[in-house]
């Protein structure tokens, strides 16, 4: 499917990233045909799953209701990881070392490879405070999962540990910043 049929046919209204980012993800999949990785299953998966040809696209998704959303996406797909002993507060205090003792979600392991070649972050859940927060996704992809010519979007940088996590893991990016509503980046390493 080309740009115009996938975002007329998975695009939808209850998706929260503006078209214009949705748009600019999907010619980059389509111009990689690589291997992606999605940080949270929602209403636009099925955009992301059938961009790449519905292939070497995983999903790491912490809310059974997101992965019975989309039946759409087979199961052999998504890796079902609850991200414990972590909220917002904490997220804030964690150094890598920290970081480094939670457990990877069961799985990642036999489809990592030589890393993604694009990741989204958009989960998990950001926006209470017992939230996990977007810290641990954000650590994982740029610091063990990534290359170096790995583009990472990170959505929801207008919350205060998404921007730490862009401040603390990007800042030697190349950063393009979409101020859409959620304040999305597409960042690429120098």
């Amino acid at each position: 499917m080309n740009k115009k049929e996938l975002m007329h046919r998975f695009y939808n209204r209850n998706i929260k990233l503006s078209k214009n980012v949705a748009s600019e993800i999907i010619d980059d999949i389509l111009k990689l045909k690589g291997r992606v990785l999605v940080f949270g299953l929602g209403f636009d998966s099925e955009l992301w799953f059938n961009a790449n040809g519905c292939k070497d696209v995983w999903f790491i998704e912490e809310n059974i209701k997101y992965i019975d959303m989309n039946p759409n996406i087979p199961r052999e797909n998504v890796i079902y990881h609850k991200f414990e002993n972590i909220d917002l507060y904490k997220s804030s205090r964690l150094q890598d070392e920290d970081l480094e003792k939670y457990p990877l979600p069961k799985g990642i392991e036999k489809i990592i490879g030589n890393g993604f070649d694009i990741i989204i972050i958009d989960g998990p859940t950001g926006c209470f405070p017992t939230s996990p927060g977007r810290l641990l996704s954000t650590y994982w992809a740029t610091k063990k999962w990534s290359h170096k010519n790995t583009i990472f979007y990170l959505d929801d940088t207008n919350r205060k540990v998404e921007t730490l996590c862009m401040n603390k893991y990007m800042s030697d990016m190349d950063v393009k910043k979409y101020e859409n509503g959620s304040f999305t980046i597409r960042s690429i390493r120098k």
